[in-house]
């Protein structure tokens, strides 16, 4: 059976040539700590892209995130972290390359 490729959204910034790729996951509510971060680390790099400008195509995408993330229960990754923070884990690493945003 033919397998058919992950939905994605990708968006290329005309101005500054920068490569933004976004999967659908990022516009799903996170279910667990590591869904949380990494919708936090992809936020901050939006944030980085649209550096406070509202009419820019992603400060939408930025917006639909920060509503999806506050879905997690706060209470529950604060518990979480507190804990990987007294075993000493450390923090995630954001994914990218170059000018390129990868999710």
């Amino acid at each position: 059976m033919r397998r058919l490729p992950a939905l994605a959204i990708d968006y290329v910034d005309k101005n500054t040539n920068h490569k933004v790729h976004l999967p659908i996951s990022v516009f799903k509510k996170p279910s667990n700590d590591k869904e949380y971060n990494k919708l936090q680390l992809f936020l901050d790099k939006l944030i980085d892209e649209v550096r406070g400008n509202e009419t820019h195509p992603l400060s939408v995408v930025m917006e639909i995130i920060v509503s999806v993330r506050t879905q997690y229960p706060t209470s529950q990754f604060l518990r979480n972290k507190q804990s990987r923070d007294r075993q000493g884990a450390s923090p995630m690493l954001a994914n990218a390359r170059g000018s390129e945003i990868l999710f």
